[in-house]
Order: structure tokens, then C-alpha cells, then sequence
């Protein structure tokens, strides 16, 4: 993708399929119906990257093929259904882990600064699309990561306080830096065999094919290096 624009346009990968994707920082906003329906991401892994300051009116309107998805501390904007991974599913649920790496939620707004409307909540409300809270609210299949010292501020914010599973990590900052940088590199008494670690330096698996079946932020060795990846 072209690092000069700033906007990732209306419609731009709808109803598509792409083996690999990577959005450059550039990127401030994702537009109107952006990944519409987008159902392919590898390892069923999306992260958005520390720049992006806004999720328009259903950027991500079905895309039930997420099952991890990070979202950067610039965050600052989530129109109505922006993440609306399981809307219109008639109250189907997409099981996922939602990580966002800000102290205090996204402002939400039911404003579709694209069509100059309101959105009428009754039908599509908050980022999420939830028509009513509780039981029928599609983020109950739905764990959220969030700074440590940040779950109250979760707990108690409209449309957040949905997710009746919210856990504190130390591997988000809350700040631009992403990802805290717990590891660099394995311990020296592994640090030649390529594998897949933890963050504080566990073998987890020398399978890379294992790797499917991971879920997390992890340390993998291969060919000598050493990266943070996650699954």
C-alpha cells in the first residue's frame, strides 16, 4: 500500500481477499466501509498501526475472519460500527481478542462523518453495533486487553463496559511505542535454537507450524533472528 495518502478510501478492500497486508503508519484514518466484508487476514490477525487516529462508519462491517486485533494508542475516533465484526449476523458472535494499547477508550460517536448523517443507535449503536447491552450485545464472545492500571477506565465507559471479560497485560504501553519491549532476545542457554518463546523468554514450541494454533504476542527465532510477532 501507497505510503503517501493518509486515508485508507471508502470501499478500498470490500468484499476482498489479500494473502498479506501491511499498512504503513502514514495511515490517519480508515474510511467508510474500508474492509467491508474483508475476509481473509493472515493468522486471522489484524494490527493497526500506532498513527491511525480514526475508524470510520463500518470500516470493518463483517469481518469475521479477525480473531486477533490490536488497536494503536492514537487512536482517538470509532464511528458507529466501525468495528462491527459480527453485524448484520442476527446475533451470531465472532470469538476474538480485542488489544488496545490506550489508557482511556476511543471517543465513540453515532456521527457517519461520510454520509453527514446520524446513525440511528436503535439499529447500529457504537463501534461495536451493539443494539442492546448484555446478552444480546455482540462483544460477549469478545476478551479485551487494555495498559495495566487501565480496566476501570474500560469497565466504566459506554459500549466498552459490554465485554464481560477485560484483562490488564504489561505488554501494552498505553503510549506510541506500541508494544512494550519486554524481550529482545532469548535467554542465552536457547538463544541458538530457532522456536517460539514467550515474552519472558519460555520455550512454547520449535514447530513454527504450531504457530496457528497461538494466540498472543510471542517471541519467534528463525535464521538467527530474533522478532516480537503476534498471533
Amino acid at each position: 500500500m501507497p505510503k503517501q495518502m493518509k486515508t485508507i478510501y471508502h470501499g478500498f478492500l470490500s468484499k476482498s481477499r489479500i494473502d498479506h497486508l501491511v499498512m504503513p503508519e502514514r495511515y490517519e484514518e480508515i474510511g467508510h466501509t474500508a474492509f467491508e466484508y474483508y475476509n481473509w487476514f493472515v493468522d486471522s490477525t489484524l494490527v493497526i498501526p500506532e498513527g491511525c487516529r480514526k475508524l470510520s462508519y463500518q470500516a470493518f462491517n463483517g469481518c469475521r475472519s479477525i480473531k486477533l486485533l490490536m488497536l494503536p494508542s492514537t487512536l482517538e475516533t470509532l464511528e458507529p460500527n466501525s468495528l462491527g465484526f459480527s453485524y448484520p449476523l442476527g446475533g451470531r458472535v465472532v470469538s476474538m481478542d480485542v488489544y488496545v494499547n490506550r489508557m482511556y477508550p476511543p471517543t465513540s460517536t453515532q456521527i457517519c462523518e461520510y454520509r453527514n448523517e446520524e446513525i440511528d443507535p436503535a439499529s447500529e449503536n457504537g463501534p461495536f453495533g451493539c443494539q442492546e447491552e448484555g446478552a444480546g450485545c455482540l462483544t460477549r464472545n469478545m476478551r479485551l486487553f487494555v495498559p495495566v492500571g487501565a480496566k476501570k477506565n474500560y469497565e466504566t465507559a459506554e459500549h466498552w463496559d459490554h465485554f464481560r471479560t477485560i484483562i490488564e497485560t504489561p505488554m501494552l504501553t498505553g503510549t506510541p511505542d506500541g508494544i512494550a519491549e519486554t524481550v529482545t532476545s532469548v535467554k542465552t542457554a536457547t538463544s541458538a535454537a530457532d522456536g517460539i518463546y514467550t515474552v519472558d523468554g519460555r520455550l512454547v514450541t520449535r514447530d513454527m507450524a504450531a504457530k496457528g494454533s497461538l494466540r498472543g504476542l510471542y517471541i519467534v527465532r528463525e535464521g538467527g533472528l530474533t522478532r516480537k510477532v503476534v498471533f
